[in-house]
């Protein structure tokens, strides 16, 4: 196995590992046949070869990469081999053995052709997993703890965390639109549950613990209920349409605010400064969890 104890930046001199698949995935790129050949992993996976992982780290944050720098390929590879076998454990199974009986050894004969899916499937996920970990760490919150689930506060600690280590366009907006739901979601819980209260959560701005300011790394499509003043800062949002239930919830914006009658459409333009952060909780009734963008109003791309 390989080990780059420099932090992934070594490869063989062909700039490939010695297997022929090379599959590209968002961040990741997989290079060699697999794992040391047993029953329990796929058989096309040989027995010692080198195997060599390469990252792409995008604009990550320098934090992010100090972190990623310092995990070896053994880890990684340990913890792709850990991925795998807790998948090929969900087959340990009366049904499974009674579909697929059993091998010479007295183990489930599993087909090949899982084998390799779930083999696949855990080279996805192990970047996804060194992301997580690092969220974990930076953030000291478990996101899969009954306390990342549940307690707004923690989950937003550690999706902001998570925010952290986004490589690519694609993930960071899938992380904007994740941590809108989760957000909504354990605020809604918690306050109808009477366990938070809101007082002292939302910034005078409008976001759940206050925005942080950053350069637009896309396009992002926004929306503003209201009145358009140019040249001042105001606060838009994800676009969400026009439905009054879907604004007042998830915007937290009160009736005596905003007849919301009026919306504006707009582009936040690559390159634009702005700052952002989740809207605040304002009662129960109006638990928020959208993305909020404090934007000057006459940066914003108008249809």
């Amino acid at each position: 196995m390989f080990n780059d104890p420099t932090g992934m930046r070594g490869e063989p001199k062909d700039g490939k590992g010695p297997g022929d698949r090379e599959t590209l995935i968002e961040g990741i790129i997989l290079y060699g046949p697999g794992p040391r050949a047993s029953r329990r992993f796929p058989s096309s996976q040989e027995r010692n070869m080198v195997y060599l992982y390469k990252f792409g780290l995008g604009n990550s944050s320098k934090s992010f990469q100090d972190y990623f720098k310092k995990i070896s390929q053994n880890q990684i590879h340990t913890m792709r081999v850990n991925i795998y076998t807790g998948s090929l454990g969900s087959y340990d199974s009366g049904t499974a053995r009674a579909m697929y009986g059993l091998d010479d050894s007295g183990d489930i004969n599993i087909p090949e052709s899982i084998k390799e899916k779930l083999w696949d499937e855990s080279g996805n996920a192990v970047y996804g997993k060194i992301k997580d970990n690092f969220a974990t760490e930076a953030s000291g919150v478990d996101h899969y703890s009954i306390n990342g689930t549940f307690n707004p506060i923690a989950n937003a600690q550690w999706m902001s965390a998570r925010a952290l280590a986004v490589t690519s366009n694609g993930e960071a907006k899938r992380m904007i639109v994740q941590t809108a739901v989760q957000s909504t979601s354990s605020f809604a819980g918690g306050a109808a549950g009477g366990g938070f209260k809101f007082k002292g959560l939302v910034s005078r701005e409008g976001f759940l613990f206050g925005g942080v300011e950053t350069k637009a790394p896309f396009d992002i499509a926004i929306q503003r209920a209201g009145f358009i003043a140019e040249n001042k800062i105001q606060p838009w949002g994800l676009r969400i349409g026009s439905s009054k239930f879907a604004n007042r919830t998830f915007n937290a914006i009160l009736p005596e605010w905003n007849s919301l009658t009026n919306f504006t459409t707009g582009t936040i333009p690559k390159g634009t400064t702005f700052k952002f952060g989740i809207v605040g909780p304002q009662g129960w009734r109006y638990p928020g969890g959208n993305i909020q963008f404090n934007i000057n109003s006459t940066s914003v791309i108008k249809p």
